[in-house]
């Protein structure tokens, strides 16, 4: 690794198919600061490849800030992230966390913000979300959806509260619309920093998470 990279805890690491890069952003350095890094895989040596740091990520010229414990899904096309917060220098209270989410296109290269609390508020969501987790679903919607579930919260106030898995919050990325929807049967207890994966059924009529 190149001796200015700043090994992190849970960043994003992800595949671009547009552009064969493998990008790393984000999460809670051990030292110093968090970058944006990125490779792509040399064919012709198979057994090597180099990092480079790019610019940081930014929204009509501002830079976006590298969030820490996001709830981070890609689909084939844009990478989403959901929450997460700024840093770990503030105390308890409302520990400057972010709210909504941040999509980068993969084919066009550019982040987009769209953290507008209008959008999900109405639906009883409160937008952030810590070391929770999120799947892509494609088979429904037009675009297909996010299922983002778990995770810790805070409203704000001096302690984080663990997010019960007794409803599911989903975002339509076709329709750009969120939805808070209840689970049946028994549901897990609360969880964070947990596993998450799903399968889709033969005929695409059910998906399992």
């Amino acid at each position: 690794m190149p001796s200015n990279f700043n090994f992190t805890r849970q960043p994003a690491l992800w595949y671009d198919s547009f552009s064969g890069n493998v990008s790393l952003w984000g999460g809670w350095a051990y030292t110093g600061s968090t970058g944006y890094w990125s490779f792509r895989h040399d064919t012709t040596n198979k057994d090597v490849v180099t990092w480079a740091k790019g610019p940081l990520p930014e929204v009509k010229g501002s830079t976006i800030l590298p969030p820490i414990f996001a709830t981070i899904v890609q689909s084939p096309t844009k990478l989403y992230y959901y929450g997460g917060k700024a840093d770990f220098t503030e105390p308890n209270g409302n520990l400057n966390q972010f709210r909504g989410l941040v999509t980068y296109d993969f084919s066009s290269h550019s982040w987009i913000n769209s953290s507008q609390p209008s959008a999900w508020e109405s639906s009883g969501i409160s937008g952030r979300s810590l070391l929770g987790e999120g799947y892509y679903v494609p088979t429904f919607g037009a675009s297909g959806v996010l299922l983002f579930l778990g995770g810790f919260q805070n409203e704000p106030g001096p302690d984080l509260a663990v997010v019960d898995m007794e409803s599911v919050v989903i975002y339509d990325i076709g329709s750009d619309n969120w939805y808070q929807q209840k689970v049946s049967g028994d549901s897990p207890g609360g969880r964070a920093a947990f596993c998450l994966t799903g399968a889709s059924a033969d005929d695409n009529s059910s998906f399992e998470v």
